[in-house]
């Protein structure tokens, strides 16, 4: 939402609302080039954790000569199966942004928060009102 709200306050909001459809298109296409990225981050960490793998299995490398080194070398793959549960197209963050219902959800969220903005800035100021309090003003 943070980098639609940069595009958004670029063409004037919140003194100027744009249209439902003019701020589905902005946040579908922030979306689109953070997943984007996303994307592009998820396989360079998969191909880093791959070379480590490999690394400290590989029976050159001189940490494979010391037994008494195997508890760090269970602590480096504790690191590597927690990056990639954290990583993979099973875990949480990614089933949420991924396409599907938990992103289409997620982007009617977004829009109708955007929309109702105004109006919810002017609940507040009413609220603060009746209490007696001034709000804030712009400046």
């Amino acid at each position: 939402m943070l980098f639609s709200m940069e595009q958004l306050t670029a063409v004037g909001f919140p003194q100027k609302t744009p249209t439902r459809d003019e701020i589905e298109k902005i946040v579908t296409a922030v979306e689109g080039k953070i997943y984007q990225k996303y994307l592009i981050k998820q396989e360079q960490i998969h191909l880093k954790l791959d070379q480590l793998k490999t690394r400290l299995a590989d029976n050159s490398e001189w940490w494979n000569h010391h037994p008494e080194l195997s508890g760090s070398k269970e602590v480096f793959s504790h690191f590597i199966d927690n990056i990639e549960n954290n990583f993979n197209a099973a875990s949480k963050g990614y089933q949420l942004i991924a396409p599907g219902v938990h992103k289409e959800e997620r982007l009617v969220a977004i829009c109708r928060s955007i929309l109702l903005y105004n109006d919810d800035r002017e609940v507040w100021r009413q609220a603060l009102e009746r209490e007696g309090r001034e709000p804030e003003q712009k400046q």
